[in-house]
């Protein structure tokens, strides 16, 4: 349950109204995985259980691909979900 109260925080303080909609996947710990891929890109957010930390892994089509841990401001997070409509 705190696991899905963290990853939908996350999401009231990231998405817009028209934002695309995540797929959700179990992960192998009993976290879970939020999952956008659109028009070449891939961003994933990770809600491991083990692992206090949130992770984010972003690729788009001209090669770019960063990953790290979600920081409070969620700048990074906000552009690449603008980079997914």
């Amino acid at each position: 349950e705190h696991i899905a109260q963290k990853a939908l925080w996350l999401l009231v303080e990231v998405m817009d109204n028209d934002s695309p909609s995540p797929s959700v996947v179990p992960l192998n710990d009993g976290g879970i995985q939020l999952e956008w891929h659109r028009h070449g890109r891939n961003l994933e957010i990770e809600f491991p259980v083990a692992a206090p930390p949130v992770f984010f892994y972003y690729e788009d089509a001209s090669e770019l691909e960063t990953e790290g841990a979600v920081s409070r401001g969620y700048n990074h997070i906000q552009e690449y979900l603008l980079h997914l409509r």
